[in-house]
């Protein structure tokens, strides 16, 4: 056991510092509460290798440590133009120390889609404002190809980080990764981003790694207005789709990012996101065809004319909705199709939110929707009783709620010791 680390609570339970990991339901939640940004590292670092991260035998195997090394080779000329702030590179440092990987490896792996712009994330964003709550329903999708990889290495892990002077956020996230591309802050300010796949780009300079924005605007941004002016101080190396979405004024914003420029669309109702520019200002920078993110987006407006102002159950619901079909190619035209890797529900107002534990691609379908509590007090996440849902079911938890839909695989039952 490395210094600082103290002993295992309890079966599914790891600590490291003030740092915990818990697996529950075929989700983890990781919660890093550390004094700075290496230590953030080291603990993320150390409580996955503690918990047999699928993902630490995939990079360690000598093949695959031979290919990174020449794909970083392949790109690092690209990879140089990216602002990567020194925090950031500290807990790089701090993973590479814990887990005995290269930092020049997972520098690529966070950083490779600022550079392979044609195998980014292609996602669909629901923003939902109703008397009581602010929610926000979000499928991440990718190439079927990479999605299924993915989903063969890692599990579903929520990510709560906690720096001082820095707001606390919470994020769906996959191992090792120090930026984001969603999450919420203590302030009730969520961020959900979409790459915009074709789209013309020559920045001239360093612009800030993509992945990186996202956390900034979580870290640092208590309204719409803060969050426009981090965006605009901190353009990123590629185009982006950010939706995002303020529990205090309950309104939301689509800022879309060029390397260039950034415009801002703000909406002061329920409203959608995918992966195309749709204002006049920024629609001629398209280089390529839009037609399946129009396509999907025209679908989503159609749910909200429906039902203006979904509750969490017709939004889990929505995420499933394949009316286009399931194709995948570069980007799908149905919410959910063969790419999508992560389906998720955020409540701003009640700090929680629902995630899926499939583990097929669309996970949207093939899992149950698992609620992870983010609590002010440090309180455990999970429910004893869980409050679960298969295909937009389930209730609120309570005392004898049991989970909805299929029982959960033996490997992903409260108690396992591994993921």
């Amino acid at each position: 056991m490395t210094a600082g680390s103290a002993p295992q609570a309890a079966p599914g339970m790891f600590r490291h510092g003030r740092s915990t990991l818990e697996l529950r339901h075929g989700v983890r939640y990781l919660r890093l509460a550390e004094d700075d940004a290496y230590r953030t590292g080291f603990a993320c670092g150390r409580l996955l290798v503690q918990c047999g991260e699928p993902l630490l035998r995939v990079l360690g195997n000598p093949l695959v440590r031979a290919v990174l090394a020449l794909l970083d080779r392949a790109c690092s000329r690209h990879l140089q133009r990216l602002r990567v702030p020194e925090d950031y590179r500290e807990e790089l440092r701090g993973c590479a120390d814990a887990t005995g990987l290269r930092v020049e490896h997972l520098f690529f792996l966070n950083f490779c889609f600022d550079v392979l712009k044609k195998y980014g994330f292609h996602c669909s964003t629901f923003a939902v404002f109703t008397a009581d709550s602010t929610l926000v329903g979000r499928n991440t999708d990718l190439l079927p190809l990479l999605a299924r990889l993915l989903l063969a290495v890692c599990r579903p892990i929520v990510v709560d980080v906690a720096i001082p002077g820095r707001m606390r956020f919470s994020h769906v996230s996959v191992p090792l990764f120090v930026g984001a591309m969603n999450g919420f802050n203590e302030a009730g300010v969520a961020v959900n981003s979409h790459q915009i796949l074709h789209a013309a780009e020559n920045p001239l300079g360093r612009r800030l790694a993509s992945s990186l924005l996202m956390r900034l605007v979580l870290e640092r941004a208590a309204s719409l207005d803060d969050a426009r002016r981090i965006v605009a101080e901190n353009l990123s190396m590629r185009s982006l789709n950010i939706v995002v979405t303020c529990r205090g004024s309950r309104s939301g914003a689509v800022f879309e990012v060029h390397p260039d420029g950034c415009h801002v669309v703000p909406h002061a109702g329920s409203f959608a996101c995918t992966t195309h520019f749709e204002s006049d200002a920024m629609r001629p920078l398209h280089d390529g065809p839009v037609t399946p993110s129009q396509v999907r987006l025209a679908s989503m407006r159609a749910m909200l004319d429906e039902i203006p102002r979904p509750d969490r159950q017709t939004l889990m619901r929505w995420l499933r909705d394949c009316r286009n079909g399931p194709a995948h190619r570069l980007s799908g035209r149905s919410v959910s199709n063969r790419g999508t890797c992560q389906s998720f529900v955020f409540d701003l107002d009640r700090r929680c939110l629902w995630v899926s534990n499939g583990r097929t691609v669309p996970v949207s379908s093939s899992g149950e929707y698992v609620r992870v509590r983010v609590d002010a007090d440090g309180a455990g996440p999970f429910d004893a009783d869980p409050d679960m849902a298969r295909h937009g079911g389930g209730r609120d938890a309570g005392a004898g709620i049991r989970p909805i839909g299929p029982a959960v695989p033996a490997r992903f039952a409260p108690g396992a010791t591994r993921p």
